[in-house]
């Protein structure tokens, strides 16, 4: 619970994400973005989305319900390894606050 995952950019490859259980908050910024730029979803089982996430931007969720949950990721292209980027969740955005918000 209250796991960190983040942040992830694929330079190709849009991502359809939606929310199976639980609930997180999902953070996105362009890939140039600056921390001004930083948008949040809540995905919860109230409300069904499909969110779409396109080719360079920025994304990192954290579970911030009382269980685990699960995302489902639709790729619209075949997983490549070499096509994705990483970060640590501190180092992009130091100044992003994952632990004060929606608790």
């Amino acid at each position: 619970l209250n796991q960190i995952k983040a942040w992830r950019m694929h330079k190709k490859i849009f991502s359809l994400l939606t929310l199976v259980y639980g609930k997180v908050r999902l953070v996105y910024c362009p890939m140039n973005g600056k921390e001004k730029n930083i948008k949040e979803i809540i995905l919860s089982n109230e409300e069904n989305y499909i969110i779409q996430i396109p080719p360079k931007f920025w994304y990192g969720f954290k579970c911030i319900g009382d269980s685990h949950s699960l995302i489902s990721n639709i790729l619209s292209h075949p997983y490549n390894e070499n096509e994705i980027e990483r970060a640590d969740y501190d180092s992009l955005f130091p100044k992003y606050e994952w632990s004060t918000k929606n608790k």
